[in-house]
């Protein structure tokens, strides 16, 4: 059976100053995505309830857009100060809860950042301003500079090839398909947004949508689309085959590299 990769997502408007417009609310949250919204920021409460500040949702959930069993839900947590492994320990708990009681989801995401890490980090201030709304706690987007599109916007492409030998070193040593299917998904994701981030400014927008990001590039590397396409393939339907995503992911790691290094 094919599987398609169908035409969806957009991109985030900017507004008439030219700064990008946040399309993430509450509102747009889907029927069947309400009850596991409402689930996670109860496990957020019961277990790191002295330690939240706020949460925020992210994603397609929060721009009602979520396609069941593709999307995951996705969260960031801004904890009053830094918290330690042991009490971050239950994150896991709370992730694999949600993802065995709601079978529609692809992942539930919870990522943790401290207030101190909002306030020096531009990066995260871009991604709270522009693509979360706040769930619970104090609103820290009505504080928060505007972002145009350009260099805050392009977090996989500066830690790219970080990422790069983190994915080696996973495969190296992985042998679980499941968890082999996970590193083709993050992976994959993130290679085909770092192809939007090079063309960002040109293009005048922002998203993280997979298939905009595919389709953007493409209009300014028609050369390098159907190697594109093939990670965009992957990024939708992950394989558990580590020799299969090592080779999609050499085919275009040596180009994204050296068109990074050109966005200064």
């Amino acid at each position: 059976m094919k599987r398609e990769i169908k035409n969806i997502g957009s991109v985030q408007p900017l507004d008439k100053e030219g700064y990008i417009v946040n399309i993430c609310s509450l509102d747009k949250v889907q029927e069947q995505y309400s009850p596991v919204v409402e689930e996670m920021l109860e496990l957020y409460q019961e277990h790191f309830a002295v330690h939240l500040h706020s949460v925020y949702l992210r994603g397609s959930v929060a721009k009602g857009t979520a396609i069941p069993p593709i999307s995951d839900i996705d969260t960031i947590a801004v904890s009053h100060t830094k918290l330690s492994k042991e009490a971050l320990q239950p994150k896991r708990k709370m992730m694999d809860y949600l993802e065995s009681k709601y079978n529609f989801l692809e992942g539930a995401e919870v990522h943790f950042q401290s207030l101190a890490d909002i306030h020096q980090d531009r990066r995260l201030q871009f991604l709270l301003k522009t693509q979360c709304v706040c769930i619970f706690g104090e609103d820290l987007n009505p504080s928060l500079p505007k972002f145009k599109p350009g260099k805050d916007g392009r977090p996989h492409s500066d830690f790219f090839e970080q990422d790069l030998a983190k994915l080696k070193n996973w495969l190296t040593v992985e042998k679980d398909p499941k968890d082999i299917r996970e590193s083709c998904n993050w992976i994959m994701r993130r290679m085909v947004r770092i192809g939007f981030e090079l063309v960002m400014e040109k293009e005048q927008c922002f998203t993280r949508d997979l298939y905009p990001c595919y389709e953007r590039f493409s209009k300014h590397y028609p050369e390098k689309q159907e190697e594109m396409y093939e990670l965009l393939k992957l990024a939708v339907y992950p394989v558990g085959d580590a020799k299969v995503i090592m080779e999609k992911v050499d085919s275009m790691a040596d180009f994204l590299l050296k068109e990074i290094v050109g966005l200064g």
